[in-house]
């Protein structure tokens, strides 16, 4: 362990950046939640962001107050944006899952019959047998397309896919989806 005593400029160095510690730490907190809607995310990239600041502890020291908020800043959001390309995290806030229009939608089963419940729900079965055999990526295109009535270029970023192959992509899962159909009603 350095002993900051024995070395003056060692110990003032360590109470600037201290002060720069309590005084951003909220800023900084703030912005990496605002970009990534999850606080212990959020502590790990402003810790992280510090790392990269104790780098340029020089040209910290240098910056005028205005100059240093902005290049500190700017580090964390850097650091956050990085964070959701890689994990790719939306920057956008969940939707509600009953809203109104989902809940219009639902229909009224009083004026289902029995029959047609049961022809449902073999329906449902055959098509979860046949999404459980098909290439993980086949069922998760399928599943975002026609359940989640996602865009193309939704799922691309949903699930890392260039979107310009998304079309391909999807006319091979449906087939593949058919035929593993197909040999469900022979069997």
């Amino acid at each position: 362990m350095i002993n900051a005593s024995h070395n003056p400029q060692l110990y003032s160095d360590i109470i600037f950046f201290e002060k720069i510690y309590r005084k951003y730490l909220p800023l900084m907190r703030k912005i990496a939640y605002e970009t990534t809607y999850d606080y212990n995310i959020s502590d790990d990239l402003v810790h992280d962001a510090f790392i990269k600041l104790a780098d340029k502890f020089d040209l910290l020291q240098e910056l005028d107050e205005k100059k240093r908020v902005a290049y500190i800043t700017r580090t964390i959001r850097n650091i956050s944006l990085d964070y959701n390309k890689k994990t790719n995290i939306r920057n956008q806030k969940k939707h509600d899952l009953f809203d109104d229009s989902i809940i219009d939608s639902i229909p009224d089963l009083s004026l289902i019959t029995m029959e047609e419940v049961c022809c449902k729900n073999e329906k449902v079965e055959t098509l979860l047998l046949v999404l459980g055999k098909l290439p993980k990526r086949d069922c998760r295109l399928l599943v975002c397309k026609y359940i989640f009535e996602l865009k193309d270029s939704e799922i691309s970023t949903k699930l890392n896919i260039p979107s310009n192959n998304i079309r391909q992509y999807l006319t091979r899962a449906r087939r593949r989806a058919s035929q593993e159909w197909s040999h469900l009603d022979k069997s």
